[in-house]
């Protein structure tokens, strides 16, 4: 409802609309039975303001007793310091939103840091054997080797759905293109690719856009990509022409472009095709006896093939083909 104030009336006035929702008959709810309805509601709240606060303050449940409401967080100095602001950010919002007066009393508790055990250390040991000159004898010289660690990839770890080919996250509400209309941050889209086009830029990467459709609006989204992953990920069997993806990135303003674009793309996965085709099922099908193709100009654009073959598709008997000035069948 912002977005769609924002668009028709407040934008000309470099206004953005905040809406608050109030619920005028929350006071004859238990807090107990309140919170276990809201809880979730407002704790969302904060994580749009701070998403610190919201993954210190936010990690487990609320407990309420009578009119104050518990909330545990960890024993350090992070906490006790936000602890009054956080105390004021509840309270301000129970009051507006709901009527209620409540306490916020906080739980302290100390967490167990997990001990991380040192890599092991191999040693290679190197016999130097001595000339007869220098008497003979033997030394052994231990030369201390660096621990192994496996060769890591400069990008995130694969994720758990196989479909993702780029990223780890594509998971959200998915949402229209022609909904995005300005800055709205993170968006989940589904659509089949237009066009792809790549630059190479510095420091071995390449830029990729590609024109993404949901066929109710069409978007261009940019990817910064190493080369090295291009063949790792073999991207660009995913990311091409008349292939469905869905995208997960910011919807922001392109300085570059002076268009809204998704960009900082975190993660994209292979779809099916979702569009839903028409079908005939009339129990007596018809026959289309004034049909015109592209080859009545100016009046038609359909090609013939397509569709004698979208006729049979319905289980049409006949398709009577009657462009003007051509030959007709």
């Amino acid at each position: 409802m912002e977005q769609k104030l924002y668009k028709q009336v407040f934008r000309r006035l470099g206004v953005r609309p905040k809406l608050e929702i109030h619920y005028p008959f929350a006071t004859s709810y238990d807090l107990d039975v309140l919170m276990d309805k809201c809880e979730d509601m407002i704790k969302d709240e904060l994580r749009e303001c701070n998403a610190i606060d919201y993954m210190k303050f936010c990690r487990e449940p609320f407990r309420v007793e009578g009119d104050t409401i518990i909330i545990t967080c960890d024993d350090d100095f992070l906490c006790h310091d936000k602890s009054p602001e956080i105390q004021d950010f509840f309270v301000k919002r129970m009051k507006r939103r709901f009527d209620r007066e409540v306490n916020i009393c906080f739980q302290y508790e100390k967490r167990e840091r997990k001990k991380q055990t040192e890599p092991e250390t191999y040693h290679m040991v190197v016999k130097k054997e001595t000339s007869e000159e220098e008497g003979g004898q033997s030394e052994e010289n231990i030369v201390p080797k660096k621990p192994f660690v496996p060769k890591r990839s400069n990008y995130r770890k694969p994720a758990n759905d196989p479909s993702v080919f780029f990223g780890r996250n594509v998971e959200g509400e998915i949402i229209p293109i022609k909904e995005i209309v300005d800055e709205i941050g993170e968006v989940v889209i589904d659509g089949m690719i237009r066009s792809v086009e790549e630059r190479e830029i510095k420091g071995e990467k390449l830029i990729v856009t590609f024109a993404i459709t949901d066929f109710t609006d069409t978007i261009i989204c940019k990817v910064f990509i190493k080369k090295e992953l291009v063949e790792e990920l073999s991207f660009f069997e995913f990311v091409k022409k008349g292939n469905y993806i869905r995208v997960k990135g910011m919807a922001s303003f392109d300085t570059y472009d002076k268009e809204i674009r998704i960009s900082n793309i975190v993660g994209m996965k292979e779809i099916k095709n979702f569009r839903v085709g028409r079908m005939d099922n009339a129990p007596v099908k018809r026959v289309e006896l004034h049909a015109h193709t592209q080859m009545s100009d100016m009046d038609a654009v359909v090609d013939c093939q397509k569709m004698v073959a979208r006729a049979q598709q319905w289980g049409h008997p006949a398709i009577a083909i009657t462009d003007h000035g051509v030959v007709q069948s």
